[in-house]
């Protein structure tokens, strides 16, 4: 249907007078947060609004337009407070306080896309055949960004649903946004009467249609039922053991009683999480949400993660005294408020029984600010500039930094000050902690085994914190603790929230449904529940390529053999030479490869990339000018479907002409074309560290050493006749700081040298590589 006959319709349906408006509410995590009104006569005037409140996080967009023969001819939308766009006479125009520009527009482009607006998508919805159910390419102007976009719509099956008492057959499509994916329903008048958007808790509903959507958990009676009414306690003042006095909100059932606890420790606003606060509390738990020190509504010092470990246990030891409380804490939370369960659970707090933590970054040294040493320069900056005030800029998370073009600032000590435009105490700080010894309160990765707490760890193969999860789970494995569940999926740090990474599509099975499996293991372990968890697979692991998940008894699973592949070369291994081999066994005719990395000459990757949206990034590698400095190592063409999956170790020996040198490590899947793809992140190791991170000590130009890097775990098969590729370059710049090549400590230091580097292969010198294979398959 051609988009003038489908607004024709809509046009019509409001002349009938059946109903000039339209009003829904929006819903986060099952709590009320907003609404979205729209209003349409039959003179073709058209307005549309929508106001959301996500704690502190207030958002809100409103378009004012008229049709003309069913086109949007003139309107005027409010993507922001003090941003406008106009469109006039044909042409568009944005308005930023007193400036004013004009943006491209195609008056032939009549086709509007929404985002905050779900009846702008009336159109698109509707210019699609819906016969058709498969995705269908459309193309629009975006009237809250004035943008010109083009999204998938996938028609879906069709639902019939009582609507205050008749019976109405729906139309159900999948809008495919580049990094989300939201579900319309069209009622038969041609309105859009819901909107989900799962992966990001959030619904919008017009009234009278409740019976579209049954709560997913009432599929599972053996699980904790919504049974209670709720009540909520905020902005509570919990005293530490030294005073301070951190905010904290209570959300709990509406009844007399002591229940079990999930906690929740945040430095990013409390009240975001408190929203999600209302669903456990309906089955029987409260909900207990906190600011962390310095942050927000809580008292004290901002240092990050230094004091977590005791602020956890003296909050989890508070919880345990409350009386609505049974003496029963689980914890559960993503990124920071992982790595807070793992800091807490160190110390053994008595009353935490159970804990999720999500995508959990590692100690000081092994990802965040220091990755095996080496300074993780555009994460440290990019994440400072999310929580450098006490009230956290999430909206920075989705922005390029200010500055980009100054990254090769140096001494390292400034370039706060110059990409960010401001000096951060915490980030001097960190560059003046260089070793483990000076992170006591920061790293529990040494003290992992005190803990006893059964752990339910989820992270992504693209998670930018994913070898948190690997080391968190290979501590808890080497101290035999038999309570710990894995999953590994296709994703982001935004874990579970697309199927999309870059532009690799894993499929729709690449989402689970993770809430009731949340619900099942607090009624297991803190309401002593039979829910069946110990039915459940304690790995499961999602092997890209194939694009199915494999459930495995431990990670990794004892029963797969390990692959070791051996490095060498009858030639340059550089990629601008005739590469290098993995092979069965050492080769003694060429012993070493050899290449040279100048940190004076390092611009690093195209600045325009460094911007934190996944699916703008192709995983396609492309090694352009550094094609030189990257060797490569190839294996024989694969002649079975080979999935192959972590832990993945690369062995290095080496020499270098440098007192310091770094070492970056990734397998990629080449074609029979030689196109590579990355089926993983990358492991990196910094020379000075190798004898671990409580102490730096400079190289000895000329003398041989040995390292081992660990490329960040991933499950991937290979087709027949695709490789398996190993890189192996010195830097990563501007990801991770140049080293530059003097061993001097990074704050201060300017000088820059060569650094000539030579991977020995013989024999006597096996470099190698090492794997699982999950299978090979015909």
């Amino acid at each position: 249907m051609r988009r003038s006959v489908a607004f024709a319709i809509v046009m019509a349906f409001c002349a009938r007078g059946y109903a000039e408006t339209l009003r829904l509410k929006i819903f986060y995590a099952g709590s009320e947060v907003g609404f979205s009104h729209c209003e349409r006569t039959a003179d073709g005037k058209y307005s549309e609004s929508t106001e959301l409140n996500l704690g502190p996080t207030k958002i809100s967009a409103s378009i004012v337009g008229r049709y003309e023969d069913n086109k949007l001819v003139e309107f005027v939308s409010r993507p922001q407070p003090n941003v406008s766009l106009s469109l006039k006479d044909g042409k568009v125009k944005v308005k930023n306080g007193d400036k004013e520009i004009d943006v491209p527009y195609d008056a032939k482009l009549d086709m509007m896309i929404g985002n905050l607006l779900p009846q702008l998508n009336t159109g698109a919805l509707l210019n699609v055949d819906y016969a058709r159910k498969e995705p269908q390419a459309v193309k629009g102007f975006m009237p809250e960004a004035g943008v010109v976009a083009t999204v998938n719509i996938t028609p879906l099956a069709s639902r019939t649903v009582s609507v205050n008492g008749a019976m109405q057959t729906v139309r159900v499509f999948k809008f495919a946004f580049p990094t989300v994916e939201v579900e319309y329903v069209l009622s038969e008048q041609n309105l859009v009467v819901a909107m989900d958007v799962p992966s990001q808790k959030l619904r919008l509903l017009a009234d009278g249609w409740d019976a579209l959507y049954t709560d997913p958990i009432a599929a599972f009676p053996e699980l904790s039922q919504a049974t209670f009414k709720v009540r909520s306690e905020l902005n509570v003042k919990v005293a530490m053991r030294d005073g301070v006095k951190l905010a904290t909100d209570i959300v709990l059932p509406d009844a007399k009683g002591q229940y079990p606890v999930i906690l929740v420790r945040t430095p990013y606003g409390r009240s975001n999480e408190t929203l999600s606060g209302g669903s456990y509390a309906k089955r029987g738990y409260v909900y207990v949400t906190q600011d962390c020190r310095g942050r927000e509504d809580s008292d004290g010092e901002w240092d990050p993660f230094v004091h977590e470990g005791r602020d956890g246990f003296d909050t989890i030891a508070w919880i345990s005294k409350q009386p609505w409380s049974n003496g029963k804490v689980g914890t559960i939370g993503a990124s920071y408020a992982g790595f807070v369960q793992w800091a807490a659970a160190v110390e053994r707090p008595e009353a935490l029984k159970c804990m999720i933590p999500q995508v959990s970054p590692p100690d000081a040294m092994h990802n965040l600010p220091y990755d095996f040493g080496v300074f993780a320069l555009w994460p440290n900056l990019w994440w400072s500039r999310i929580v450098s005030d006490k009230h956290a800029n999430l909206a920075a998370s989705a922005q390029k930094l200010p500055h980009g073009e100054k990254l090769t600032t140096l001494p390292l000590s400034k370039i706060d000050d110059e990409v960010l435009g401001k000096d951060i105490p915490f980030f001097n700080q960190w560059l003046e902690r260089p070793t483990s010894k000076e992170w006591p309160d920061w790293d529990f990765t040494d003290h992992i085994s005190r803990s006893r707490v059964p752990s339910l760890m989820i992270s992504g193969w693209w998670d930018g914190d994913g070898i948190g999860t690997k080391l968190n789970w290979a501590g808890m494995r080497k101290a035999g603790r038999k309570d710990q569940w894995l999953i590994y999926g296709p994703w982001p740090h935004a874990f579970n929230s697309t199927t999309k990474v870059g532009d690799m599509d894993y499929g729709p099975t690449a989402i689970l449904d993770l809430d009731s499996l949340y619900l099942r293991w607090f009624d297991h372990w803190l309401k002593g529940k039979s829910v069946g968890l110990e039915k459940l697979p304690k790995v499961r692991a999602f092997v890209a390529g194939a694009n199915e998940w494999k459930d495995l008894t431990d990670w990794p699973e004892n029963t797969t053999p390990i692959r070791r592949l051996f490095l060498g070369a009858n030639g340059s291994a550089t990629g601008t030479g005739k590469h290098g081999q993995l092979l069965a066994a050492p080769t003694s005719e060429i012993t070493a490869s050899t290449y040279t990395y100048d940190p004076s000459k390092d611009v690093g990757v195209d600045i325009a990339l460094l911007y934190p949206d996944l699916s703008k990034v192709s995983l396609k590698v492309d090694l352009g000018a550094k094609a030189d400095t990257t060797l490569l190592f190839r294996s024989e063409p694969m002649t079975k479907r080979t999935a192959i999956a972590g832990p993945i170790e690369v062995n290095l020996e080496f020499k270098t002409t440098a007192k310091d040198t770094d070492f970056y490590a990734r397998l990629v899947d080449e074609d029979e074309q030689g196109v590579m793809r990355m089926i993983g992140q990358i492991g990196k190791v910094r020379g000075s560290y190798i004898g671990g991170t409580r102490d730096q000590k400079a190289l000895i130009p000329g003398r041989v050493y040995k390292t081992t890097i660990l490329p960040w775990d991933t499950a991937y098969e290979f087709k027949p006749g695709h490789r398996i590729t190993l890189m192996v370059s010195s830097s990563m710049f501007p990801l991770y700081s140049r080293n530059l090549g003097t061993a001097e400590p990074i704050d201060f230091a300017t000088r820059m040298v060569p650094q000539t580097n030579t991977i020995l292969h013989d024999a006597k010198h096996p470099s190698s590589v090492t794997f699982r294979v999950l299978w090979e398959r015909e």
